[in-house]
């Protein structure tokens, strides 16, 4: 029951792109989580969202940055990924942010902030969902 929140420059990526970006970082989380991705109730709980901000509103150093900067935040039921888990799943979203958005030159351009709720935190549908019930859910 993964959430993935993209916030991009506006007018950064086209519609295609940000549907590609959207799909594969899903995909990508689901593996690394080890979900089934052929199991539809797993697919249908994963979330993501892409938010454009005016391109002006984002700054490096104190300055309006001059080239886009994408902010990937990933939130995953805690106990999910461990730290090697947590690892691969960075380095293959950023191999999917070097396709996709292609490659940041000198810097970088993409941070990737992942964060964990605590169990019985994540509400769905009026109650609580545990980490128990998704692990369940995933059995099939």
């Amino acid at each position: 029951m993964p959430m993935i929140n993209v916030t991009a420059p506006e007018g950064a990526l086209d519609q295609a792109s940000q549907d590609t970006l959207l799909k594969r970082a899903t995909e990508t989380l689901l593996k690394w989580e080890g979900a089934p991705l052929d199991n539809a109730l797993i697919r249908a709980s994963a979330w993501s969202y892409y938010h454009e901000v005016p391109a002006q509103s984002f700054y490096v150093g104190g300055e309006v940055a001059q080239a886009p900067k994408f902010r990937i935040e990933i939130t995953t039921p805690e106990g999910v990924l461990d730290d090697q888990k947590r690892a691969g799943l960075v380095a293959d979203i950023g191999k999917i942010v070097d396709e996709v958005i292609g490659k940041a030159g000198a810097g970088y351009n993409h941070w990737v902030l992942l964060s964990e709720i605590k169990d019985g935190g994540w509400g769905v549908a009026g109650g609580i969902t545990r980490l128990a019930d998704l692990r369940a859910a995933a059995q099939g």
